[in-house]
C-alpha cells in the first residue's frame, strides 16, 4: 500500500449528472485558476486533475459512464488539513472567491470527496533500458 488521494462520493451526494451529449472535454487555466468542462468519466477526470499532486488519485466512487463536469478551482495548493477536513463556512465547502482549491471544489461542485489514505495501486517499474544503436 502507498499513500493516495481516495476519491469517493461525498456524504451530501453526487452533484453532477450523467452526460446527455458527448461534448469534448476542455481544460483551461490561468495564473490563478483552472477549469475542466465537458463529458468525462471519473477516471479521465482524475487523470486531468492529479497533475502536479504529490500522490496518485484513486477512484473509489463505483461510478461508470460519463458525467457533465464543470469544475473550476484556485491554483493555490491544497493543504493537508483540507484533504482530511474541508473548510466549511456557512454550510459551504469553499475558499477564495468561491472557487475553492482543488479538493474543496471537487466536493462542492461535483460531490466528490478527496481524502488521504493508503491503498494498493498498480504501478509500472522500469528497472533496465538498453540503448539501441542507430547506424549513420
Amino acid at each position: 500500500d502507498i499513500p493516495v488521494y481516495a476519491v469517493t462520493i461525498a456524504k451530501r451526494g453526487l452533484r453532477v449528472h450523467q452526460a446527455q451529449t458527448n461534448s469534448a472535454p476542455t481544460t483551461s487555466f490561468s495564473r490563478t485558476e483552472r477549469r475542466i468542462t465537458g463529458a468525462l468519466s471519473v477516471p479521465v477526470l482524475l487523470r486531468k486533475v492529479m497533475v502536479g499532486l504529490d500522490r496518485p488519485m484513486v477512484d473509489m466512487t463505483g461510478l461508470v459512464g460519463k458525467y457533465d463536469v464543470n469544475l473550476v478551482w484556485s491554483m493555490d495548493p491544497p493543504s493537508a488539513d483540507e484533504v482530511l477536513t474541508p473548510t466549511v463556512v456557512a454550510g459551504k465547502v469553499t475558499r477564495s472567491e468561491g472557487r475553492g482549491t482543488l479538493f474543496s471544489a471537487m466536493e462542492e461542485q461535483l460531490g466528490l470527496r478527496v481524502e488521504a489514505r493508503r491503498a494498493a495501486v498498480e504501478m509500472l517499474t522500469v528497472d533496465h533500458v538498453d540503448r539501441v544503436p542507430i547506424e549513420n
